[in-house]
């Protein structure tokens, strides 16, 4: 199974987001209770790299911090394949993944190389016509849905076959009770 570490999308901020689903001909759209931020992306493992993965992440403690979903984009440039809400600039959730991040990687899995674009997939496509998304980027870009307080992280799980959820959640982190240091890309 591929495993990964997300911030879950609150009901209410999920509920937002389905209303933008409509208009695009082809979309595979993700149901509400799967919106997520992913943070790190580690892929496939066994149960045994799952509890390790687990001790890894149990102790990583920060404050709780807002984030507000703004405006949609599209991934894959020649040949769309999904559109998204973005993740406004914000320095916690910045910190938050890179020492999460660092910790698997110091626990010797291996982490996707992409640069980290924070987001909520929205819908999948397998053929589309790009003038069709971007129109519908641009009709929704001044989207944008009420803050929420991130607490805690999910470390969850997909099977190949059915990319885009359902997911599974393999354990869930309090945040709480702690502080995050800066963890700056320069600290490592």
């Amino acid at each position: 199974m591929g495993v990964f570490t997300a911030i879950p999308i609150p009901h209410e901020t999920g509920a937002a987001l389905e209303r933008l689903r409509s208009g695009l001909h082809g979309a595979r759209w993700i149901e509400p209770d799967a919106y997520h931020i992913t943070l790190s992306y580690i892929g496939d493992v066994n149960s045994r790299d799952i509890e390790a993965l687990i001790d890894t992440l149990d102790p990583i403690k920060f404050t709780p911090f807002e984030i507000c979903l703004q405006g949609l984009g599209i991934f894959g440039s020649r040949r769309p394949r999904a559109v998204w809400a973005g993740v406004e600039g914000n320095a916690g959730l910045k910190a938050l993944q890179a020492r999460q991040a660092h910790a698997i990687k110091q626990a010797g899995f291996k982490l996707e190389s992409r640069k980290y674009t924070p987001h909520v997939t929205l819908a999948r496509f397998k053929n589309s016509q790009k003038s069709d998304l971007q129109r519908f980027v641009e009709r929704c870009n001044l989207y944008s849905a009420p803050p929420f307080i991130c607490d805690g992280f999910s470390l969850m799980s997909s099977r190949p076959f059915q990319g885009g959820g359902p997911y599974g959640t393999e354990a869930v982190f309090s945040g709480q009770a702690g502080f995050l240091p800066d963890m700056s890309e320069e600290a490592f």
